[in-house]
């Protein structure tokens, strides 16, 4: 079987999952034409710089996302104590990305299902795992996001901290939180979609991931 026989079987596979657990996310809204999106004075010191290198991917899901196979952009940014951290689709191997945001109650049922994975021990050698912490809401729970990705999650992998214009996660397609995408060795994108996945699910698509 070939690698894209075998992608579009365990999307498929997945797909099916998905539609009988039922998608759930919370659907992506730009923080600009959010009414209730925090004021920049306030969310400054929470916000990261995000730079892009390449063409940013539209919008799209599992099971019938378009761009499956398109290449992933560059994405340079700082985590939530300035610390330089990058997406580098097709140099760092293959990769799980996690779009995540602190007032989202299903990030926050699927987050720490992620860290128990983590610690688990199972998550296969050479899968580079990165978050992306976006849509920063000062009267929203869980605020500020750097102490909720840190001290209440306990977030294991480096993480993108989002710009005031949601870069990173505009970036990748993003089209709910929390939102999973895979990408292969050479950095083309896999399986991306916007739900809470079980354990089990995204084992089968990070083995995947990682055979590439």
């Amino acid at each position: 079987m070939t690698q894209r026989a075998r992608t579009i079987l365990i999307v498929a596979v997945v797909a099916v999952v998905v539609i009988v657990a039922g998608v759930v996310a919370i659907t992506f809204t730009s923080s600009g034409d959010d009414p209730d999106s925090a004021s920049a004075t306030t969310v400054a010191a929470q916000l990261g710089k995000v730079t892009v290198t390449g063409e940013p991917l539209p919008q799209g899901e599992a099971p019938d996302d378009p761009d499956v196979g398109a290449k992933v952009p560059t994405i340079s940014g700082v985590d939530y104590t300035g610390k330089p951290v990058s997406i580098e689709p097709g140099t760092d191997g293959p990769m799980m990305i996690v779009v995540m945001a602190h007032w989202c109650p299903h990030c926050n049922a699927e987050v720490p299902k992620l860290v128990e994975w983590q610690q688990s021990g199972k998550v296969p050698a050479g899968l580079q795992v990165v978050g992306i912490s976006t849509a920063v809401r000062d009267n929203a729970p869980n605020y500020p996001p750097g102490s909720w990705i840190t001290d209440t999650m306990k977030w294991p992998w480096p993480v993108i901290a989002d710009d005031e214009e949601q870069t990173a996660a505009i970036a990748v397609g993003t089209t709910g939180y929390p939102f999973v995408m895979f990408v292969d060795a050479k950095g083309s994108l896999m399986f991306r979609v916007a739900a809470e996945l079980s354990i089990a699910v995204i084992q089968q698509l990070a083995d995947q991931a990682a055979a590439t």
